[in-house]
């Protein structure tokens, strides 16, 4: 370590331990500094720079300390191994003075407050004001403005750092990651590495320095505090500033501008069972978090943090799951209704019976594609056996993003068609309709919806014996697969004969009354119910409870045909269709959105359709279609 003789302005090298008691000199780089080279050479006397060392060197003496440390004159930069070395001790060397001059060169007392200088915007010099147990601060005369712990009060106020740790009752660590970033969010350097560099001892780290490097060095700064820290706080970034997120993203932060808002974020005392390992690798960043599905393919990730003032609540951050090949799960860091991090009640997260911990993966840089899925699903075809095109028409379908019910066409449309095609109904072409999935949740976590749609036949005196396949539930589960619940007349599905009531109040009726109404129209996740994997699961199930569930695979979706229905139904991902326009559909940004498409038509083995159309209608078929199945070995 150099350090300048105050006596004979000559620099002296020091070695380690054996370092005298010195002052240090905090003061923002201005034109005409003095290096290291320059500190012997006769021109350097008429610099700017040598006589603010000249001005430091006669506080120190006139304190009684012999030497002074310059960061400007007491490191050879031309050295990197010295400068490397430098930098990751400057901390330390800051901390071991015995007094440190702050030098504001834009005051001038009794015209400026003090918070008015750059000196608190700079990088560098944060750890200045932090580091050394005394700081005097001096104006550009070098008229003496006060200690740090004159100025405390005001000094906390204005840069957010709590006055114990000004003071050095505490220590910098007993703050939060995130904390300890809002620090530094307001502050600026000449060089974006130094963003990063001027943190190293703020979070007790070292690395090397590599100038040229960009924001990497703020990734990297990150990567260092996570081998030293499990501290999920550092995930918090970009808390409540809207517009600001965008895209996808990592899990780290590209600046420390990013915890700006994270000054009252902390570590949270109460931990979670099996979750906040975390580890570095070669598929990104690897972590378990406690999760709760939020909205199509992503979920609300609960961090090991909380807000100082709301100490019952935990901060999650929204991740959503990408297109990877790769056999670890790749996400990714979205926004979700222009909010990044959301404050949720910890206990109510554990009642949720959805969450569970997942083991996720997250790349520094996303270069895995997004699902680019709508929050929904299309339906093309509808053809249901035993039915006749009049009474298909007349299908109720349920929205359960709008709280609406229509039916594919209106009557008036319906009726021009009787009236103008040689088919009548049959010269419709197939009006598609998007069904929208209602996107997250309220402040109150309130059950997430899952359910999408409701397809719903008007029964006829046909259906006395109610054989016919008379109502269709689609949506999602937990983990995003697409789930086709089916049944007969005799049931509404959990409802009783006197509360089957479907119309517009239908969806709200169930949630509110659950005891009065069907159990079809609870907008929840639909997971109540196992899914039927074979022919025979499907035919018991619709023998004993009058229907059916078929959960199909969260990529590939679902083909399912039942024999004994006659039925094929099939929900696929497809193109959002863009030479049409139709009821409903879905406008997005995303070049190559798909959409989950429903196609629901008859099916027989010997490929009779027409034939099955007709004499499925008496019963006979369908139970014999089930004695054979439920028969088979």
């Amino acid at each position: 370590m150099r350090l300048i003789d105050v006596k004979t302005l000559q620099l002296k090298e020091f070695s380690s331990g054996h370092v005298p008691r010195y002052a240090i000199l905090s003061h923002r780089w201005d034109s005409e500094e003095v290096s290291f080279q320059e500190m012997s050479q006769p021109k350097t006397f008429g610099k700017r720079g040598f006589a603010k060392i000249q001005s430091a060197c006669w506080h120190a003496r006139n304190k009684g300390y012999s030497y002074l440390w310059v960061d400007t004159c007491c490191i050879d930069k031309t050295s990197s191994s010295e400068l490397t070395e430098a930098i990751n001790s400057m901390y330390k060397w800051y901390q071991d003075a015995e007094i440190c001059f702050a030098y504001l060169t834009d005051i001038e007392s009794r015209k400026h407050a003090i918070t008015d200088s750059v000196w608190l915007t700079r990088g560098w010099t944060l750890q200045e004001l932090i580091a050394p147990k005394n700081v005097s601060f001096h104006d550009r005369n070098w008229v003496f403005l006060g200690t740090k712990v004159d100025l405390a009060h005001d000094l906390s106020k204005h840069t957010g750092i709590p006055i114990e740790v000004l003071v050095g009752h505490s220590k910098p660590s007993s703050c939060s990651v995130a904390q300890r970033m809002s620090w530094a969010s307001r502050r600026q350097t000449t060089r974006v590495e130094d963003r990063a560099y001027s943190l190293l001892g703020i979070f007790d780290v070292s690395m090397p320095m590599l100038y040229g490097e960009g924001e990497k060095s703020f990734a990297r700064l990150q990567q260092e505090i996570l081998r030293l820290s499990d501290d999920q706080s550092i995930f918090a970034w970009d808390r409540g500033l809207e517009g600001y997120f965008g895209g996808h993203s990592g899990l780290l932060a590209t600046s420390p501008s990013q915890f700006i808002t994270c000054q009252n974020v902390l570590r949270s005392s109460q931990g979670l069972p099996n979750t906040g390992r975390f580890e570095l690798t070669n598929v990104g960043l690897s972590i378990s978090l406690l999760t709760v599905p939020w909205t199509m393919e992503t979920y609300l990730c609960i961090l090991h943090c909380t807000l100082r003032t709301s100490p019952d609540l935990r901060l999650g951050v929204f991740l959503e799951r990408l297109s990877s090949s790769q056999d670890a799960e790749q996400f990714a860091r979205v926004s979700f209704n222009g909010t990044t991090v959301l404050c949720v009640p910890l206990q109510t997260v554990l009642q949720d019976p959805h969450h569970r911990v997942r083991h996720i993966h997250v790349r520094p840089t996303i270069i895995d594609a997004p699902l680019r899925r709508w929050y929904g699903f299309r339906l093309h075809e509808f053809t249901v056996p035993g039915y006749t095109v009049d009474e298909l028409y007349q299908t109720a379908f349920h929205f359960r993003d709008t709280l609406r019910v229509i039916t594919r066409y209106s009557k008036e449309e319906m009726r021009a068609a009787k009236l103008s095609y040689p088919n009548g109904l049959s010269g419709l072409p197939p009006r598609p309709l998007y069904f929208g999935m209602p996107r997250g949740r309220s402040d109150g976590m309130e059950p997430v919806r899952g359910t999408t749609a409701i397809f719903y036949i008007p029964p006829s005196k046909k259906d006395k014996k109610g054989e016919r396949v008379c109502w269709m539930k689609f949506g999602f589960d937990k983990n995003f697969c697409p789930v086709c619940i089916l049944g007969r007349r005799k049931s509404l599905w959990g409802g009783n004969p006197a509360h089957l009531a479907t119309n517009e109040d239908s969806y709200y009726d169930a949630d509110e009354q659950p005891a009065k109404h069907a159990l079809l129209f609870r907008s929840d996740w639909i997971t109540q119910l196992a899914p039927c994997e074979t022919d025979r699961e499907i035919a018991e199930l619709w023998q004993l409870r009058d229907y059916c569930v078929i959960r199909g695979h969260r990529d590939l979706g679902l083909d399912r045909r039942i024999q004994f229905l006659r039925l094929h139904i099939s929900v696929k991902l497809e193109h959002v269709p863009a030479n049409y326009p139709s009821e409903g559909r879905p406008s997005s940004s995303q070049p190559g959105m798909n959409v989950w498409t429903i196609n629901v038509k008859p099916w027989s083995p010997d490929g009779k359709v027409e034939e099955t159309k007709i004499v499925q209608t008496t019963g006979e078929l369908l139970l014999r279609g089930i004695d054979d199945i439920l028969m088979a070995v």
